[in-house]
């Protein structure tokens, strides 16, 4: 290539990647985010800071925990394991080295006398780590309950139920003191409290159920706060509670029905519909007759595609409650599923009759595609939009 030539060649390469480089801007300038999604992406960010930063503390906390027999780095290693928090409790915690078990425990040590200082911040800091570090503050949180400072002995005694008890102090912030006579309580009483810890509590009172369910003598209690836990849990607190035994060990069909029961509703909801169908189907031997059981079940073959058992078992609900909504409901959607049109038609007609109304959910259930284009469905989608419209109008009238 000649001089010249390659200088022209140049010069247009240049132009070319000025021009580009503009479209790019106005395409980014098009492409950026509104307000709202700036935040959220914010947000985003700032939660992912947040796991990063605790990452970093449970790695600066391993680091501080290897060579910590060194006598000339101990106390300054101990004191940056104690302001690292609950990561360097945690990597105590899950280390089998004896070292770090000894750190654990001068760290609580320090702790128990800062339940009483005048910071509430200080406090209240050294109340959570303690909790977090759960047996291992146990004996020096016994000695500070006979302590003379009252406040001190008081945090003490709190700390030490609540370790016991599995309560955390985001739980107990919830509960305040409903679990506090638990001991002591009868066991109508202790009924009424699982029913406040699992409604107060929700997931955060997995851990105290579990606690209740090991240690419970009572089998209407136990059974109780069993129920509670597979509500609130998981499928891991589940298969816990089989491994208990406790469902073999009841002698009370009232009390292994509703476990069975609740066992196939947290089947259904992590959508595992063969199990499901097998922990109602166990319930269903001790009460055949139970409507809440048929209409589970009725729900898990739906789900499962097994059309046909279903609509026998919706069947079931409605030979004793004719007119339940969601029964029919659910029937029309077997039925559209199976292509019978007319049985279809007619229990969505008859969800509607007795008080079915959610246009928008019908208008997008695909069950109900096969039934869609059909007049007759129409005609009902109308009248029921219809009725909407006018009991709006009714209530616009009526706050005039």
């Amino acid at each position: 290539m000649m001089p010249g030539t390659f200088l022209r060649a140049l010069a247009i390469a240049v132009l070319y990647l000025f021009v580009a480089t503009l479209a790019l801007q106005n395409v980014f300038a098009q492409d950026e985010p509104a307000p709202g999604a700036r935040k959220q992406d914010a947000e985003r960010e700032d939660a992912g800071e947040e796991g990063r930063e605790s990452l970093k503390r449970h790695i600066r906390a391993r680091l501080l925990l290897k060579n910590l027999e060194n006598i000339d780095t101990y106390e300054k290693k101990l004191a940056e394991l104690d302001e690292l928090g609950f990561e360097a409790v945690e990597e105590m915690l899950s280390s089998l080295a004896e070292p770090a078990k000894k750190a654990l425990q001068e760290l609580c040590k320090r702790r128990v006398g800062r339940l009483s200082d005048d910071d509430f911040k200080i406090r209240d800091r050294a109340f959570r780590l303690l909790y977090a570090a759960g047996d291992t503050s146990v004996e020096m949180l016994k000695k500070a309950a006979q302590s003379q400072d009252v406040h001190l002995a008081d945090k003490s005694r709190l700390l030490l139920h609540m370790i016991d008890r599995r309560i955390s102090p985001e739980l107990h912030e919830r509960l305040g003191h409903v679990m506090a006579d638990y001991e002591k309580a009868d066991w109508r009483k202790k009924l009424d409290m699982i029913d406040q810890l699992e409604r107060l509590g929700g997931s955060l009172a997995v851990p105290a159920l579990r606690r209740i369910v090991e240690r419970e003598q009572n089998p209407r209690v136990k059974a109780q706060a069993a129920n509670s836990l597979i509500r609130v849990g998981t499928i891991e607190d589940l298969v816990f509670i089989q491994k208990t035994g406790l469902i073999e060990k009841l002698d009370a069909p009232a009390l292994t029905v509703e476990i069975y029961l609740s066992q196939g509703m947290k089947y259904l909801e992590a959508e595992r519909y063969e199990e499901a169908i097998r922990e109602f189907k166990r319930a269903l031997k001790d009460a055949p007759d139970d409507i809440r059981i048929h209409y589970e079940l009725g729900m898990a073959y739906l789900l499962a595609k097994k059309f046909a058992l279903s609509v026998t078992h919706y069947m079931k609900v409605l030979n004793k409650e004719p007119e339940n909504v969601l029964a029919h409901y659910n029937l029309a959607c077997a039925y559209s599923l199976m292509n019978d049109t007319d049985n279809a038609i007619k229990h969505l007609a008859l969800s509607i009759e007795n008080g079915y109304g959610d246009v928008a959910h019908m208008e997008k259930d695909t069950d109900l595609d096969n039934i869609r284009s059909e007049p007759r469905y129409k005609a009902l989608k109308e009248k029921l939009e219809r009725e909407k419209e006018e009991e709006k109008k009714d209530d616009n009238q009526q706050d005039k």
